[in-house]
């Protein structure tokens, strides 16, 4: 008897798991879809040409990053879809004309808007906030000024004799190295320090 029952408890308490099991897998299928459904469909990136799969998932650009084809793989998707904007994940897109580069990481006109910086690509490794990687307008702004003056015209021409004999010593390291070897490989960040 007390075998039957035990029997029966795991047969009812299986059929409870499997039940939960598929009522999870359904939720996240229904999910799924509906995210995948919203970034096709409804995302403000939409408009832009691209491979479907890349439009709803990171995995492609996540691989080519990992396998260190990226760079060719977004270079072929703007020869594919013959544009200078292309959608390489969900989020992110790809412009390859100077201009864009320009309006990126140029100079800001006064009459538009700072370009928020996404910290997931601008994160120091030490964890800082430096003028480079400051994601909001105002510290940027605030380090700029403290930097500007050590970056003028001016300034820059005051230290441009010093500049010059650090440039002759690895002139003349290097000449030494080639003419001692002329097949010898220079290991440039070996030369600098």
């Amino acid at each position: 008897m007390e075998q039957g029952l035990f029997v029966v408890l795991l047969t009812k308490s299986l059929s409870n798991t499997f039940a939960v099991s598929a009522a999870v897998a359904a939720i996240l299928v229904a999910y799924l879809f509906s995210v995948w459904t919203y970034r096709l469909l409804f995302h403000p990136l939409r408009k832009f040409p691209g491979p479907k799969i890349a439009a709803i998932s990171s995995i492609p650009s996540a691989y080519h990053l990992i396998c260190g084809t990226n760079i060719f793989w977004v270079i072929r998707l703007h020869e594919k879809y013959d544009s200078e904007v292309v959608r390489i994940s969900p989020n992110e897109l790809s412009f390859s004309s100077a201009d864009a580069y320009r309006e990126i990481y140029g100079h800001r006109k006064t009459s538009l808007p700072f370009l928020k910086k996404d910290p997931v690509y601008y994160r120091s490794p030490i964890g800082e906030v430096e003028i480079v990687n400051a994601t909001e307008p105002h510290e940027h702004v605030r380090m700029r000024k403290v930097f500007s003056h050590a970056f003028s015209d001016r300034a820059l021409k005051l230290q441009e004799p010093l500049f010059n004999v650090h440039i002759d010593k690895l002139v003349r390291k290097i000449r030494d190295d080639v003419v001692g070897d002329p097949r010898k490989r220079l290991d440039i960040g070996e030369l600098v320090r």
